[in-house]
This record gives C-alpha cells, sequence and structure tokens, in this order.
C-alpha cells in the first residue's frame, strides 16, 4: 500500500514540475524576456528543489 502511495505522489510531483516548466517558459515568451532569463528560471527552481530534497 505504502508503495502504491509513493508511486502516486511521484506521478503528481512530475506532473507539478511540468505544469511548472510549462508555465515558467510561456511567461518568459509572453514578457518577451531573453534566453538567459529562461535558463536561470530553471537554474533557480532547480536548485531551491535540491535544497528542499536535502533537508
Amino acid at each position: 500500500m505504502e508503495e502504491h502511495a509513493q508511486h502516486h505522489a511521484s506521478r503528481w510531483q512530475q506532473a507539478e514540475n511540468a505544469l511548472i516548466a510549462i508555465g515558467i517558459t510561456l511567461a518568459v515568451v509572453v514578457w518577451n524576456h531573453s534566453w538567459w532569463v529562461l535558463l536561470l528560471t530553471f537554474l533557480v527552481f532547480d536548485l531551491s528543489d535540491l535544497g528542499i530534497a536535502a533537508q
């Protein structure tokens, strides 16, 4: 049962990450920012995710 719950949580996290990535990409395109803003935003998001995982 616990394994199923972990798999379900993992799927939700993957979906959430995909939605965040799409949102960031759309925001950068709509607001007409440079490509490096997109890269920087993803980098900051990934680093904050690593900080949460380290706890």
